[in-house]
């Protein structure tokens, strides 16, 4: 089978799944929840946790962007401005999740005109038109010198010795909102596994670790998710793109492993001290109805076999290994996720809880209905024509850093005092 016949295959498949998944969201908006297996027990499954996921990778995007424009790690320049496009477009992907897990969403504006400072919640929404505004004028910032020669209208507006180069005061504005952007990201998602530590009914979540979890997990995924783009679908020079991904590769395994034993410590602390009300759900986690969702794709899937794969001798230079390795670890965090939300709500909170709902069907089982998994691809399916534009029509990937257009200024500097 030849490329182009391959790459229309996954086209049509793609247009495929798109209209199924588009069919199922305009289903989900005209009838409401009801086409959730959502319980008066259980309110939050498949959606929350995808929202949730999609949030840790925007975070854990933007802070891997930190490490060119705050401090300096010339190596990942060239996918610097790739991470602040992932950032992006995962919050947006985020955000329409949790739009769509609203009973009314339409109300959604209601958050920020009616706000409310003693909510963590409001707080939280704060945080997100900060980060928003910080995207896009980081992002613009430093895609205007590659965007001017391909606009007319851009190129009336600035001045010609400017419009190629990224100007000393430029490089300031994105270096300071970098740094401003990094607690506004960990308040993002941060913020996000806060808004789960203080509900004080689920035991589960209500520790101080919580936020920390979230937080590193947002930079496993987020590393994982640049990797196997950059592996599969950069267009960086082949030599550097390897070193560029080896190091990435190395850099989420370096966090992945700090998560595990984050969560290896949380368990054995539950475990040991035997408090029901604690205990239970992460017996549920361990060994309840959906214990393969933790020990194969989370521990096996997600975490065992991508370790193996990127410090194994036969396969840790090699870049379809690494990529597939980031694609494994990216796909064991959707694990971890659901495994954050649905565990906690099948563990009743109160002794007499499974008496009380004894009426209904399965009160504390949930497993994703159709729409749910239908609309959620269909999320997906925007997401990854967001990916495909954004790769066409914006010049996300830049074989010199900023360091080098210090360079082109001096010269065309030079060039005009002759």
């Amino acid at each position: 089978m030849s490329g182009k016949t391959r790459n229309w295959i996954l086209l049509s498949l793609l247009v495929v799944f798109t209209i199924i998944g588009v069919a199922a969201l305009v289903e989900r908006m005209a009838q409401g929840l009801i086409l959730a297996n959502f319980t008066s027990v259980l309110p939050w499954g498949l959606w929350l946790s995808l929202y949730i996921y999609f949030i840790g990778l925007s975070a854990g995007s933007f802070l891997l962007s930190t490490l060119v424009y705050v401090f300096g790690v010339k190596r990942y320049e060239p996918v610097g401005r790739m991470a602040l496009f992932q950032a992006l477009g995962c919050l947006i992907l985020g955000l329409i999740f949790i739009l769509i897990d609203l009973g009314r969403p339409e109300r959604f504006f209601r958050t920020i005109v009616n706000w409310a400072p003693s909510s963590v919640l409001a707080w939280e929404i704060m945080f997100y038109l900060a980060y928003i505004v910080i995207l896009l004028v980081e992002m613009w910032i430093l895609l205007r010198p590659d965007l001017i020669p391909r606009s007319k209208l851009l190129q009336r507006i600035h001045r010609p010795r400017r419009s190629t180069i990224l100007t000393p005061k430029e490089k300031s504005i994105v270096r300071i909102l970098a740094i401003i952007g990094i607690p506004v990201a960990i308040g993002v998602h941060g913020g996000t596994g806060m808004i789960f530590a203080v509900v004080k009914a689920r035991p589960f979540w209500h520790t101080g670790l919580f936020p920390l979890i979230f937080l590193i997990s947002a930079m496993v995924s987020g590393g994982a998710l640049l990797t196997f783009l950059t592996a599969f679908f950069s267009k960086i020079e082949q030599s550097r793109r390897g070193q560029i991904v080896r190091s990435l590769a190395k850099l989420t395994a370096t966090v992945l492993i700090l998560d595990i034993f984050v969560l290896f410590i949380e368990v054995v602390v539950v475990l040991y001290g035997d408090i029901p009300d604690h205990t239970h759900p992460y017996n549920l986690l361990l060994a309840g109805p959906y214990w393969w969702v933790f020990w194969i794709v989370q521990i096996l899937g997600g975490s065992v076999v991508p370790l193996v794969i990127i410090f194994g001798r036969r396969t840790s230079d090699k870049l379809v290994w690494l990529g597939g390795a980031a694609l494994l670890i990216f796909l064991g965090v959707i694990g971890v996720r659901l495994n954050i939300v649905i565990p906690a709500q099948q563990s009743a909170w109160f002794g007499g809880g499974p008496a009380a709902y004894h009426f209904l069907k399965n009160p504390t089982g949930y497993f994703p209905s159709s729409n749910e998994w239908l609309s959620s691809l269909g999320i997906l399916t925007l997401g990854v024509w967001g990916f495909w534009f954004g790769r066409k029509m914006l010049p996300l990937e830049s074989e010199h850093g900023m360091a080098e257009t210090d360079v082109e200024e001096k010269d065309n500097t030079h060039e005009t005092d002759n």
